[in-house]
């Protein structure tokens, strides 16, 4: 149904920063499959000490826009050459239902 991954960059394994990838098959979209991916990475950073979450997308991808205002989740966004690049912090994002 769906995929996320985290991972810091090269040569930073300590980094308060890591970037963040996640996707869901298009008929699953719009189930929550989304948000609860989100959910499970934000428990992962902050395990890992991550403070905040970056990712590049394509500028055109509304379904992500949809569930990030969706969550009321503050982001900063830098949009050049139809790719996104998106920020948030790890603090802003819902803990998973049901865990600590």
């Amino acid at each position: 149904m769906g995929v996320a991954r985290l991972g810091r960059f090269p040569g930073a394994a300590a980094s308060p920063e890591a970037e963040a990838a996640l996707v869901v098959r298009d008929d699953f979209q719009g189930q929550g499959v989304g948000t609860a991916l989100l959910s499970l990475l934000a428990l992962l950073a902050r395990r890992m000490k991550v403070e905040t979450l970056t990712a590049s997308i394509q500028a055109d991808n509304e379904a992500l826009f949809v569930l990030l205002r969706s969550l009321h989740l503050p982001i900063q966004r830098h949009t050049a050459h139809g790719e996104t690049t998106i920020s948030l912090a790890v603090a802003d994002i819902p803990m998973p239902k049901n865990r600590a």
